[in-house]
């Protein structure tokens, strides 16, 4: 999705750089046909699905609760998953004016929370990990994960390393875990 995204060019003109949301009324910009459709049977539906299956792959194919994370973490940052945010701030963004568009957001950001979610239960019900609000810890990861994705759309080119750590700072914090431990990704 990104890159198709990116080929498109998702910083071309907005809605807002035509005019605002009185001149959306046709297609929207360009690489936000993926996430304007609604139901797993379209694009939009598959790319959200593939977005999301790929940091965050079913647990059944993935290794332990701490390895899978590390992995969602280490596949949630660089130029690839900025370009899969810029998207999304688009979509968030264009949602406020296109109801099947707000309801494919609402959908996709319930499927990325309900999934960390259930990664992060099954790492406490293993042992691995300690919190007594798995849902809340999940929200706070996100969060964190999408101020750095609109960070990735300011002017400053090199963000210090503390910050791009927030989300593994974050995570290691809130589930006990001894700093580091979410680091190095195998697999």
């Amino acid at each position: 999705m990104a890159e198709r995204a990116g080929a498109r060019g998702l910083g071309g003109r907005s809605a807002a750089a035509r005019g605002g949301p009185g001149e959306f009324d046709g297609e929207p910009p360009a690489g936000l046909g993926e996430v304007r459709e609604f139901g797993n049977r379209s694009p939009a539906g598959r790319a959200g699905a593939e977005e999301l299956d790929r940091p965050v792959p079913a647990a059944s194919l993935a290794g332990t609760p701490t390895r899978r994370l590390a992995r969602f973490l280490a596949r949630t940052s660089g130029e690839e998953y900025d370009a899969i945010s810029r998207l999304w701030i688009n979509a968030r963004h264009l949602s406020r004016y296109r109801p099947v568009l707000r309801d494919r957001v609402a959908e996709q950001e319930t499927a990325w929370r309900d999934r960390l979610e259930a990664l992060i239960r099954d790492g406490v019900t293993t042992g691995e990990f300690g919190t007594d609000d798995p849902r809340a810890t999940a929200i706070q990861i996100l969060v964190v994960l999408d101020g750095l994705g609109v960070h990735a759309n300011t002017a400053t080119p090199q963000r210090p390393a503390a910050v791009l750590r927030m989300p593994v700072t974050t995570a290691e914090r809130e589930l006990g875990l001894p700093p580091g431990t979410l680091d190095h990704p195998t697999g």
